[in-house]
């Protein structure tokens, strides 16, 4: 019902302590078969946050927020699953069941072993640009997500990329100037530091505010308060944050419940990410289609050629 509310985290939901000199930051990232994109990604994500190359802790060598790297892995090669591993020694990678394969599956075994209050996500195709610190990646939306609590508005999501059109949610070169930063949501500034963010908004028709038609929550690169989310979901909807790997809309039916359980997202006005994915479909590697595929598929059949199947 969109009200302000406080939630309690529970001790089985999160274990870190949320001082802003502790650890209390995951970095979580769901990879599937696509090896070149993931080391672009990850190379310049830990150069973003400190990680050396060759240590073997990440507590010792980056962000002091960062506690830890959780790579959870959909049917990669041995190959290319020991060539992560043999690059990026201090990442916990945790290899899924061949039965179990499919994003879905991968989102909600990243869930369960986050213990952590907050989760730092990212898709394996999404390059930080030239310029990205370490403020813009933890220490800003940090410290969103903290003023948000402390004035109780329920956000859980703090994206990276401006989201007042869908070039800049995408980095489109070129296509996001000054002129369009920001302009979508409702502005908002935290009070110790004046950081700005702006409030998502779903639904709305107002010219200026051009980017609503999705919920919500995404699985774009963003700071996510999962302990929020999970005392959230079992208050209002009675069940932990999960997606259904049965549904094929599976993200955004996620995002629907949680902004049926009053949830919000907000989002940095900035550019940080560029999504590098476009020329290599996860999905089509895993022999997974998703319905608007399809729908493009049919669009792209030559007249008079039958569907195959």
């Amino acid at each position: 019902d969109g009200r302000r509310r406080d939630w309690v985290v529970p001790r089985e939901v999160v274990h870190s302590s949320d001082h802003p000199d502790s650890c209390t930051v995951t970095v979580g990232v769901t990879t599937c078969k696509r090896l070149r994109h993931f080391q672009h990604t990850m190379r310049a994500l830990s150069g973003v946050l400190g990680l050396s190359a060759h240590g073997h802790d990440v507590r010792a060598h980056g962000h002091p927020a960062v506690c830890r790297v959780v790579v959870v892995d959909d049917a990669s090669s041995e190959a290319d699953r020991a060539a992560m591993a043999r690059e990026f020694p201090a990442f916990d990678f945790v290899h899924r069941a061949p039965h179990l394969k499919g994003h879905a599956h991968s989102l909600n075994l990243l869930f369960r072993l986050v213990e952590t209050r907050y989760l730092l996500y990212f898709e394996d195709d999404w390059l930080a640009l030239d310029g990205v610190a370490a403020a813009h990646v933890v220490d800003e939306p940090l410290a969103v997500l903290r003023h948000a609590r402390a004035v109780r508005e329920p956000l859980v999501q703090v994206l990276l990329n401006d989201q007042s059109s869908r070039a800049c949610a995408y980095a489109v070169p070129g296509a996001c100037g000054d002129d369009v930063l920001g302009t979508a949501g409702w502005p908002r500034q935290t009070h110790s530091a004046g950081i700005p963010y702006r409030l998502h908004e779903f639904g709305v028709v107002e010219p200026e505010h051009a980017f609503t038609y999705w919920p919500g929550v995404t699985l774009n690169p963003a700071m996510w308060d999962l302990g929020a989310m999970t005392c959230a979901f079992t208050e209002v909807l009675a069940a932990r944050p999960f997606f259904d790997a049965t549904d094929a809309r599976f993200e955004q039916s996620f995002s629907l419940r949680a902004y049926d359980a009053g949830l919000r997202v907000a989002y940095l006005p900035r550019v940080a990410f560029a999504h590098i994915g476009v020329d290599e479909s996860a999905y089509g590697l895993n022999n997974f289609s998703r319905p608007w595929e399809k729908v493009a598929g049919e669009r792209r059949r030559p007249h008079g050629e039958l569907p195959q199947g």
